[in-house]
C-alpha cells in the first residue's frame, strides 16, 4: 500500500502539462512565419513582383491579397512556392492611381479554403485577365503577414 501511495506520489509531482501548441495546430493554427523581401512602403511598379519567404504547411495554401485604402481585399493565389521561397506578381491600383499606399498581405488558408477561392471566378476587365474581392481576408487565414508598399507615380504603368 505504501509503495502504492509513493507511486502515486511521484506521478503527480512529476506530471508535466501538455504541450497545448500541438493541440492547436491540429485545430488550424500554423506555426512558421511568412516574410517579405521588400521594406515596408517599398514602392512598386503597378504590375509588381513581389517576393519573401514562408515555410511549405502539409494541407494549406498560401495566398495574397492586397487592400486598397483598406477597402476591399482583391485576392490570388502565391504564384510559386518552392521551398521556403514565394512569389507573385500582382496588380497594385488602377491607372488613376499613382503614388496610391496598399495594404498587402501573405496568409495561409486549408486545402479545402484554397479549392473553394479557385472555385471563384471575377469579371473580366478590359486590361487584363480580370480579378474578384472580398469585404473580408478569409476566415480560415492564419500565419498572416502584412505590410505596405506605395504604387510608383508613373501614370503610364501597365497592370499584369
Amino acid at each position: 500500500m505504501a509503495l502504492s501511495i509513493v507511486g502515486l506520489a511521484v506521478a503527480v509531482l512529476t506530471w508535466q502539462f501538455p504541450d497545448l501548441r500541438l493541440w492547436s495546430a491540429a485545430e488550424g493554427e500554423i506555426d512558421g512565419t511568412v516574410e517579405f523581401d521588400f521594406d515596408e512602403g517599398a514602392v512598386v511598379p503597378r504590375c509588381a513582383a513581389l517576393s519573401g519567404t514562408a515555410p511549405q504547411r502539409e494541407g494549406y495554401t498560401l495566398w495574397f491579397a492586397n487592400a486598397e485604402g483598406g477597402g476591399a481585399y482583391y485576392v490570388k493565389e502565391i504564384d510559386r512556392h518552392v521551398g521556403d521561397e514565394w512569389e507573385i506578381r500582382t496588380t497594385i491600383g488602377a491607372d488613376d492611381s499613382p503614388g496610391l499606399r496598399a495594404n498587402v498581405f501573405v496568409f495561409y488558408v486549408d486545402n479545402d479554403t484554397s479549392s473553394f477561392l479557385r472555385s471563384i471566378h471575377g469579371a473580366a476587365s478590359d486590361e487584363g485577365p480580370g480579378y474578384w474581392f472580398s469585404d473580408l481576408l478569409p476566415p480560415t487565414a492564419s500565419a498572416i503577414a502584412e505590410t505596405t508598399v506605395t504604387r510608383d507615380a508613373d501614370p503610364d504603368s501597365p497592370s499584369c
